[in-house]
């Protein structure tokens, strides 16, 4: 029984089964949207578009900030709920499914930026959300 809890408290995908990982690779930022209210200016955003983030099994990179052994945590969250926490429906954002898939990063270092949740739209598309601005990734192929 220890075994087992000790594997579910440290492992860092225990809340994934193989092949559910579809945020792990290299993601574009490509754009940004102001759904609501956001402590980023326009200019500020822009600085961080057409960068890579890297989702590994033992790392997060993005420009020049990186997290080691990070962990994983994914939630399903009915859209209006969402909407209630946020002040703003992710339709707005072209996520029209009644549930939505977001993952959390965890990280030990200190992160500044975007890339530490994931709002996934699709497969191949998914918003990272920092300080009200909404950056949408697409999947490097």
């Amino acid at each position: 029984m220890r075994t087992l809890m000790f594997f579910l408290l440290f492992s860092p995908f225990f809340a994934f089964a193989e092949g559910e990982k579809w945020f792990l690779g290299n993601w574009r930022i490509t754009e940004v949207n102001f759904p609501g209210f956001s402590a980023l200016t326009e200019q500020e955003a822009d600085e961080w578009l057409d960068r890579i983030i890297q989702y590994n099994m033992n790392s997060v990179e993005l420009s020049d900030k990186a997290c080691q052994n990070p962990l994983y945590m994914a939630e399903f969250v009915d859209s209006n709920d969402y909407m209630v926490g946020h002040r703003f429906s992710l339709e707005t954002l072209g996520i029209h499914a009644g549930t939505v898939e977001i993952v959390s990063v965890d990280c030990d270092q200190s992160w500044l930026g975007p890339g530490l949740t994931i709002i996934k739209k699709n497969g191949d598309a998914a918003y990272i959300p920092w300080d009200g601005a909404y950056f949408f990734i697409s999947r490097e192929r």
